[in-house]
């Protein structure tokens, strides 16, 4: 067949080939429209995708002001607050669900690298809501993201200035993120603040190099003239690394929430001149400040009520405490002392107790807490401190002190621990450990006779027993609540018993004088399951003449005597706590990886030792502490079962997360229809 006759076959086939690409293309099509018509996405009603929108977009934005970058290279940090506008590209019920959601288009990034047009047609899309502006006063920077507008970066600011002016009658939310050295144009902007009727949320930080500025005089000061005119609705506002006077029209009556942070309030402020701006804001509920100005010498200010205030957050240094004591805050308020480690240090060593504190700034923090406490009682307890095992400064802790008036009715009454922990505490002290010099010497100090509850969870196992006795003067704390790796030496802190020397002796002997109080040996909490009964072990008093010689200052817990911890204990609870596994056996729930350095430190197994536990049960029993009546296992792991016999034996009632075990034969621990044991 000659090549004439065969291309119009060819030409014939490709034809049909053709016509079957695009009928397949089109089934394809409708299939795949067919099948988004049953899913459970389009089918979602409109008003509830509206919903969904809305609170993606707040999510968003939420979290891009939070953890705004502004270094100036990679995404600019607007890029993700406009990534709900997508949804309006996914499909048409989509886009006409997001059109007809003027919610969705609130918010409005004013930056040199967005487009005007695009910020005008949010705006539009507003439909006359109040909008959350984002105000990004940067210099040109490097953007491999794809978003920067292709005009001049200088036109797009200037007009994106002048859309502030414009919208500022409409705006509820201000953010400023201020990079450039010349930021007068924000600032002519924000003077006519005034007009912004609805304006109640105002943020300023600086960003970029203007915090170094700050510190050398320069940086991003707010003009004192701004604004112009009283902001009549203004109810909380945040400040960053910048400088404001006391004396400024922003800190305003209406005021509901202030928050500076990392701010310089002049060279010439003193205590005086912010309690005087307080006076003038009395229906304050929350403020957090982290640099609180001295007072002048010899100099006596006037007590200020705060009568709306219900959370406060200051420096635990001697100026915070000062300013703390001249306030009359009502007895609900929670006062929040922090330890603000911004110069790069280890915390965890910070808050070694034999650190030295001045007498200056002990002084001060226990008047100001003698001040808070005045006429209440002190009824519960809770410290919490979790350690990052590989980076120790990421190591964080929390003390809280729930007090209540002392003529209350119904004091006496303990409360269970799920109750307390939802109401609000008197006082917080955060990044400070409870074994640590400062909460040692001002809780010691404190009135603890009247607490019920102790909540303590925490990571550190040597500073457990200074803990424990900080806390002594609770002699009538009936519930006891624990958590973390200090668990485990809690049987020998709460015993009163100390690892006595002879049971390290060959290894004392080898070992100087200057290592005898390190790891040579192990800590003073491990062995008390090794000890036998009637003997120099069991007693705690053994002679050995070649023991390191005793510290000329009496530690805390060598002055407590021979009275147990806590007489009158009624309840103990362990929550996520591990139970001892058998040698060679792996799978620790809550600390997976500490069980290498356990061995590592303190020469011991891991976990919760079931045994030790119940020697220390009898020793306070011999001391005339009050017997256990109740232990609790909340979330616990235990996969030897048949250990938990031993506790069921010597308690008369023991719960595993919330159920009561009992004994059968004598062998078995039964819960219910489930059997615990072997």
């Amino acid at each position: 067949m000659s090549r004439e006759m065969i291309r119009p076959v060819l030409e014939l086939e490709g034809q049909h080939v053709h016509q079957q690409i695009t009928f397949h293309a089109a089934e394809v099509e409708r299939l795949k429209q067919l099948y988004n018509a049953h899913s459970a996405v389009t089918r979602l009603p409109s008003d509830l995708l509206s919903v969904i929108f809305t609170m993606q977009a707040t999510t968003f934005y939420n979290t891009v002001v939070a953890q705004w970058d502004n270094s100036g290279y990679g995404e600019p940090s607007h890029r993700p607050i406009y990534l709900w506008i997508d949804v309006s590209q996914v499909c048409r019920h989509w886009r006409k669900v997001a059109l007809d959601c003027p919610e969705l288009w609130t918010t409005v990034v004013l930056d040199e690298r967005v487009a005007p047009e695009l910020v005008r047609t949010v705006i539009t899309r507003s439909c006359g809501l109040p909008l959350n502006v984002v105000v990004n006063a940067s210099e040109e920077h490097h953007c491999v993201g794809g978003c920067a507008f292709k005009k001049v970066p200088e036109d797009c600011y200037s007009a994106a200035i002048g859309i502030l002016k414009e919208i500022l009658p409409r705006t509820a939310t201000i953010v400023v993120f201020i990079a450039m050295p010349n930021h007068n144009d924000v600032w002519e902007a924000l003077t006519c603040l005034h007009g912004a009727a609805k304006l109640e949320d105002l943020y300023i930080e600086a960003v970029g190099w203007q915090p170094y500025s700050l510190r050398r005089g320069t940086g991003v000061i707010v003009p004192m003239e701004l604004p112009s005119q009283p902001l009549p609705v203004l109810r909380r506002l945040r400040l960053r690394e910048v400088r404001l006077e006391w004396s400024s029209r922003l800190l305003a009556s209406s005021l509901r929430h202030l928050d500076l942070a990392k701010c310089e309030t002049g060279y010439e402020s003193h205590l005086g001149d912010m309690l005087t701006a307080l006076r003038c804001m009395t229906g304050l509920e929350s403020m957090s400040i982290d640099a609180v100005p001295y007072p002048l010498a010899d100099a006596e200010y006037e007590l200020v009520p705060m009568p709306h205030l219900q959370q406060l957050r200051v420096p635990a240094d001697e100026a915070g405490a000062q300013f703390v004591s001249h306030l009359l805050p009502p007895s609900t308020t929670c006062i929040i002392f922090f330890d603000d480690d911004d110069d790069g240090s280890d915390r965890y060593y910070k808050t070694d107790p034999e650190i030295h504190i001045s007498d200056d700034v002990l002084l001060c923090m226990r008047a100001a807490v003698d001040h808070l406490l005045k006429g209440m009682v002190v009824y519960a307890i809770s410290y919490e401190f979790y350690e990052d095992m590989e980076r120790r400064c990421n190591s964080s802790s929390s003390c809280r002190i729930w007090a209540a008036d002392e003529h209350r009715d119904n004091l006496h009454l303990p409360r269970p621990w799920a109750s307390v922990k939802t109401g609000p505490c008197r006082l917080q002290f955060d990044n400070t450990t409870l074994h640590g010099p400062l909460l040692t010497r001002i809780i010691s100090a404190t009135d603890l006779r009247h607490v019920h509850t102790i909540n303590y969870l925490d990571a550190d196992c040597d500073g457990a027993r200074v803990s424990m006795e900080t806390l002594r003067g609770a002699k009538n704390v009936l519930t006891l609540r624990m958590s973390g790796d200090a668990t485990f030496a809690m049987s020998a802190v709460l015993a009163g018993w100390t690892r006595p020397a002879c049971m390290d002796g060959e290894t004392r002997k080898q070992t100087t004088r200057n290592t005898a109080h390190k790891r040579a040996f192990p800590p003073d909490w491990i062995g008390l399951s090794d000890v036998v009964e009637d003997d120099k072990l069991a007693s705690g008093i053994v002679e050995d003449s070649d023991a390191p010689p005793a510290d000329t200052e009496p530690k805390v817990h060598d002055m407590a005597g021979s009275q147990p911890l806590f007489p009158h204990l009624r309840t103990l609870s362990f929550f996520q706590v591990d139970f001892k596994l058998r040698e060679g056996e792996k799978g620790y729930m809550f600390d997976r990886d500490v069980s290498t350095v356990f061995r590592w430190c303190y020469s011991s197994l891991y976990g919760l030792d079931v045994k030790g536990f119940v020697e220390c049960l009898r020793r306070r029993a011999t001391q005339g502490a009050s017997p256990i009546e109740c232990l609790e296992f909340d979330a616990c792991q235990c996969r030897e079962r048949e250990e938990l016999i031993p506790l069921v034996r010597a308690v008369d009632e023991v719960r595993w997360d919330g159920r009561r075990l009992r004994l059968d034969d004598g062998n078995t621990v039964v819960t219910g229809r489930s059997v615990i044991g072997p």
